[in-house]
């Protein structure tokens, strides 16, 4: 799908996004680094996404641009996304969000990055570099300048498989992985949580996850959001209380399912330790009360900050 003088592909999904695809797709021609192939695919829109789509692809000459055929079918975010990703055939892969906008260093931030870890461990190790973003609203407005600081994440100290199957610090839109990665990974199980969190897990069971702390993209906060940046203050910690623990329960539980479909994936490939963590995660619905929080403990299954793991041993089957 990519030719030779393209070293790095961008995976962008599109559904429903001609409200903000135009400032994202300017901001790859904004990149300092120029040396990469858009591949994308429109997930049946009901606007104008895919005309955008081609508008900048007719703008973009030599294949620059590769726009997946979709034939009207309407796959949903993970199968988009797989996809995309099966189309990239690149040394590293960007994945992009539609309603972003990208920094003009980031390519080149990223590329230096993994090249570098590359270098001192191989090409065939899977490896996803992901960094932080600034936050913005619809209009564009910077709401915070670190989404990680902004939700009192710590992506940085949360890297090993326990804190990773029970909280996601990995956005897609601010990563890159290596073949060896895609490789690994694809295709994605349709019923996992998201698509980033099954890579985040497949490069920290089977490589190397590593984290930029710089802003290299501009997420934007909207109403459409499939996963919101919320600020997670007392304010935040009351309403959740207030509201009930269902919401809460069900992310864990849709976690489980995660752990367990990537045990059933994994299983022969992991470490001895690393299957007993990843057993036991996925485990803890078919534990009653007691029995599943003394295993919670047992294997130290935290979340970033005391009030998030409290939460989610409260709210633990």
């Amino acid at each position: 799908m990519n030719n030779d003088r393209k070293s790095i592909d961008i995976a962008l999904a599109v559904y429903n996004g001609a409200r903000f695809l135009p400032e994202f797709l300017e901001s790859l021609d904004r990149q300092s680094d120029q040396n990469w192939q858009l591949i994308c695919r429109d997930d049946a829109s009901q606007d104008n996404s895919l005309d955008i789509l081609r508008d900048f692809q007719k703008n973009h000459p030599d294949g620059k641009v590769v726009i997946i055929p979709s034939n009207g079918e309407n796959l949903g975010v993970i199968n988009n996304f797989n996809s995309v990703l099966l189309k990239c055939g690149s040394p590293y892969i960007l994945l992009a969000d539609q309603d972003d906008i990208w920094l003009p260093e980031k390519i080149a931030l990223m590329r230096e990055q993994i090249t570098l870890i590359e270098q001192e461990i191989g090409n065939k190790v899977p490896i996803l570099v992901h960094s932080d973003s600034e936050i913005i609203d619809a209009g564009g407005k910077r709401i915070s300048k670190s989404l990680h600081r902004h939700q009192k994440l710590h992506p940085a100290e949360k890297t090993n498989l326990k804190n990773l199957l029970v909280q996601n610090t990995v956005s897609g839109c601010t990563a890159i992985i290596n073949q060896a990665l895609s490789q690994k990974a694809l295709p994605i199980p349709d019923k996992v949580k998201m698509h980033d969190w099954w890579l985040a897990l497949t490069a920290v069971a089977a490589g190397r996850l590593e984290y930029l702390d710089k802003p290299l993209v501009k997420y934007r906060q909207h109403d459409e959001n499939r996963e919101g940046a919320f600020c997670y203050n007392p304010g935040y910690i009351f309403k959740t209380f207030i509201n009930g623990l269902s919401p809460l329960k069900e992310k864990i539980r849709t976690g489980q399912h995660q752990a367990k479909l990537f045990f059933d994936r994994f299983e022969k490939e992991l470490s001895e330790a690393d299957r007993k963590i990843v057993e036991a995660y996925s485990s803890l619905p078919s534990k009653g009360f007691l029995a599943s929080r003394f295993i919670a403990a047992k294997y130290k299954f935290h979340k970033s900050g005391i009030c998030r793991t409290a939460g989610f041993y409260l709210a633990l089957k």
